[in-house]
């Protein structure tokens, strides 16, 4: 097995719909835990009187038995435990520890840890290089690039996406920097990057000055349309119930101002009873993406109608809380 990629199914779905699953995706083999072998027996029997899937009558079935108590049934062409035995990769990144660090103070010892490191013995290669010409970043653990991988250890793309793999390379989409030891560090995922005068601005590294804010419970960073600069940082930003004393946007970006870089300072601070999230808990930055997109079409519309605008696609995404709601000015906010 050189790649593979991974899909879970639904185990409440009926044979029916695994069985076109499994034409669907083309796929080459099966896990198939012990509890559901009625289910795969049944999926099977589909599959074999189908004159769709044309690769194979189904795929190569891999079947896990109960680990603590076996319950012999015999089922598919190989058991978990023997393939896991000769069908295995290591970790991509590996932060290899040097002796010398030993005698640095602690947290000068938790931020060389926390960093990815270089590649494992599984890969051939780890490098930074820029997103539009492939070129490798300065070595200055500033200059942002994607990290990319070369080594028999990883998949070779995305499914049906051969542009996901250029130029041998294995592409992450991770945003990160490389610095003068050659030891990688992931600073964002490269569709949430802020391009921005020119300058790659990670929202990872903003929102962790945000965090420091004591008001504030929960920090997203987005870009947000500028009719100059391209785009500018925005900020969303859950308060904090507990240590709330009627924070206010400019304090916010005050705040900001004070600890960062000035053109890394948002341009917008917005206020907003909880963020989107996925159902593990992951920030939808995509989501806050397209809100401030309309928010910035309403601001235009707001600026050449004269007229007291107040964009009602936030309010129907419940993403605006009293406190912002009641604001004084809030139309021609969204756009400075």
């Amino acid at each position: 097995m050189v790649g593979a990629v991974l899909n879970s199914i639904n185990t409440s779905l009926d044979a029916n719909n695994i069985a076109t699953i499994l034409q669907h995706s083309e796929a080459r083999m099966l896990f198939v835990d012990y509890e559901y072998v009625p289910k795969a027996k049944e999926t099977f029997e589909l599959l074999e009187g189908s004159t769709q899937n044309s690769h194979s009558p189904y795929p190569l079935v891999i079947f896990i038995d109960d680990i603590n108590s076996s319950t012999n049934i015999k089922f598919g062409e190989s058991e978990y435990e023997q393939l896991v035995q000769k069908e295995s990769t290591g970790k991509g990144l590996v932060c290899e520890w040097q002796h010398e660090w030993n005698k640095l103070p602690k947290h000068e010892q938790a931020m060389l840890k926390a960093r990815q490191g270089i590649s494992a013995m599984a890969f051939a290669d780890v490098d930074v290089k820029r997103l539009d010409t492939m070129e490798n970043v300065a070595r200055d653990r500033k200059t942002t690039g994607e990290i990319v991988l070369k080594g028999s250890g990883i998949m070779k793309g995305y499914f049906k996406d051969s542009e996901s793999t250029l130029n041998v390379w294995f592409h992450t989409r991770d945003a990160g920097v490389i610095h003068k030891d050659g030891y990688t560090e992931i600073k964002d995922r490269t569709e949430d990057l802020i391009i921005s005068r020119g300058e790659n601005i990670n929202s990872v590294e903003l929102e962790s000055v945000i965090y420091g804010h004591p008001s504030l419970l929960e920090v997203a960073v987005v870009a947000m349309p500028h009719p100059k600069w391209g785009e500018t940082p925005s900020a969303f930003v859950v308060l904090n119930a507990k240590n709330y004393h009627n924070v206010t946007e400019a304090d916010i970006i005050e705040y900001c101002r004070k600890n960062m870089s000035h053109f890394m300072v948002p341009r917008m601070v917005k206020f907003v009873e909880e963020l989107p999230k996925t159902s593990t808990g992951k920030v939808q930055k995509s989501e806050l993406g397209k809100v401030q997109k309309t928010s910035c079409l309403f601001s235009q519309l707001d600026q050449n109608m004269g007229a007291a605008i107040v964009p009602n696609c936030l309010r129907s995404l419940s993403l605006i809380t009293k406190h912002e709601q009641n604001k004084e000015g809030t139309n021609g906010l969204f756009c400075l």
